[in-house]
């Protein structure tokens, strides 16, 4: 139902339908919170949830890492606030693709996702979070697009900078040619600023030649 100009809440019982496995519902007019499956046990068969670019607020549900077939979350381009703290498992074995770009999350980037066995792709730009990159970041051999674009550019966002501080200083003691410190990594992009000129671009091509 993606593109569709459709409005309102999204209902929490679209995450019981049986036997559905993707839920896409982007580029609409949707408000409110993000559906929650608290007392839904058939939650845990969605693949792929994409509620990008709509009007969406509230935090993301905790419940969003019990679902553990999941392989790509989109939630980009809303208005979502909160933390991301204590809410992905590293028994979510499945999941590859995290895109939270264009937010409002706060609080530091939590070790939990760094941990999620199979990521490979992860948006966290234009929000803002607090602090630096966690340590965690270093076992994630599968990554290959860790986008920090245009970090803390928004208004409501603090004028300091620690986490591109923190970049900088994982990049310099950190040899960009080693495989093993980020597998298959391609590309590191963190494009960012906290006022909305470019700082900084980093691109990385860990398992290329040349």
């Amino acid at each position: 139902v993606s593109y569709n100009w459709l409005s309102g809440t999204i209902v929490d019982e679209v995450m019981v339908m049986p036997h559905l496995f993707v839920l896409a519902m982007a580029g609409n007019l949707f408000s409110g919170p993000l559906p929650s499956r608290a007392t839904l046990d058939e939650a845990y068969d969605y693949y792929l949830l994409d509620f990008s670019d709509n009007f969406l607020s509230g935090p993301l549900p905790t419940e969003f890492g019990a679902l553990y077939i999941l392989n790509t979350l989109l939630v980009s381009k809303n208005q979502l606030t909160g933390s991301l703290e204590n809410i992905f498992q590293p028994s979510q074995f499945m999941l590859q693709v995290l895109d939270f770009n264009n937010n409002n999350f706060k609080g530091p980037i939590p070790d939990d996702i760094f941990l999620l066995p199979a990521l490979a792709v992860l948006n966290i730009g234009k929000n803002c979070f607090s602090g630096g990159l966690p340590g965690s970041l270093c076992g994630a051999t599968e990554m290959v697009v860790l986008d920090c674009d245009g970090l803390r550019s928004s208004d409501w966002c603090m004028r300091s900078d620690p986490l591109l501080e923190s970049l900088a200083n994982f990049l310099q003691t950190e040899p960009l040619y080693n495989t093993k410190l980020l597998g298959m990594c391609a590309v590191i992009d963190y494009a960012a600023s906290h006022n909305g000129n470019v700082s900084s671009a980093v691109s990385c091509a860990f398992a290329l030649d040349t």
